[in-house]
């Protein structure tokens, strides 16, 4: 089944072979998008793009440079005006079957509008240590500190206050999707401050049902000094762009992550020195009041 009103928006780079498993995903489900948004960069995938095989329109657009906030806004713009609904995912994600029929039909269900809807998968293992820390009504809560706790624990669904990158959204919040920076090579924190602006303007919920799987199991970006860096600067602007949200939590819980990652961290690596400046450098922001803007592009994360 065709679901007219409906895109995907895919960012990719240097991944032909998972772009082709994520396509193939998304021409099997049972309810199959109008048009696929592919936005590349790096490596060539036009072979891919225009294999006859598809059952939806692919539109391709190929830019230079890197970052995932200017290939979304890149693909955003490509949009049709006729698509009411468009899923952001990522090129290693291979949908289940039936992850957009059920987000779809959870649409059509609601009683109230939806804004934006969650994919993920459940751990029940997860679940239990997660409700034994913080009690199940934290799921999916953005906490005062600019953290956001998972949502993906939950066995139903459930009210969040943000959605990770693979996630379906209304048209009408397609527009808060404006990062004025935009040379970030690792775009983290870019679903949080999205979505969080969404869930500022209305519903946005997480469906256990509409499930995924990754093909990669690499590493986590923020265990690396790269990572660590522009993980701290990223949420930093996060905080300061959400005045309720507190600069001086955000700076006590920083202090703990910087402790844990100077543990972690191997000395030959990265001077443990450069770790502790990012934390002092971060003070420094605060205290003089300068602008996020300028804060990301100054530091090039």
């Amino acid at each position: 089944m065709t679901s007219d009103l409906l895109a995907v928006l895919i960012a990719t780079r240097n991944r032909p072979q998972n772009l082709l498993r994520a396509l193939e995903s998304i021409a099997a489900s049972g309810s199959i998008p109008t048009v696929v948004i592919v936005v590349s960069s790096g490596n060539d995938v036009s072979q891919i793009i225009n294999s006859p095989q598809w059952p939806f329109l692919v539109i391709h657009e190929h830019i230079l440079g890197y970052g995932q906030i200017r290939q979304k806004q890149a693909g955003i713009a490509l949009i049709p005006d006729y698509i009411q609904w468009t899923l952001f995912m990522d090129d290693d994600i291979v949908l289940d079957p039936q992850a957009i029929t059920n987000a779809l039909r959870m649409i059509q269900n609601s009683s109230e509008p939806i804004l934006g809807i969650g994919f993920g998968s459940y751990s029940k293992e997860k679940s239990l240590s997660y409700k034994s820390r913080f009690g199940s009504k934290k799921l999916g809560k953005v906490t005062s500190d600019g953290r956001n706790l998972d949502y993906t624990l939950s066995k139903e669904s459930v009210s969040t206050e943000w959605l990770n990158g693979i996630s379906m959204w209304d048209r009408s919040v397609l527009h808060l999707y404006d990062f004025p920076y935009l040379d970030s090579k690792y775009s983290i924190c870019e679903d949080l401050i999205f979505s969080y602006s969404v869930s500022r303007n209305g519903k946005i919920l997480y469906e256990p049902s509409c499930q995924f799987t990754f093909q990669l199991d690499e590493p986590k970006l923020v265990n690396s000094f790269d990572g660590f860096r522009a993980n701290a600067y990223w949420r930093l602007y996060f905080v300061l762009s959400n005045p309720h949200l507190s600069e001086s939590k955000y700076l006590f819980v920083q202090f703990y992550r910087t402790i844990k990652f100077l543990l972690v961290i191997k000395s030959h690596d990265v001077r443990r020195l450069d770790i502790c400046l990012i934390y002092f450098d971060l003070i420094r922001i605060v205290l003089n009041r300068i602008d996020p803007i300028l804060m990301l592009r100054s530091r090039k994360v």
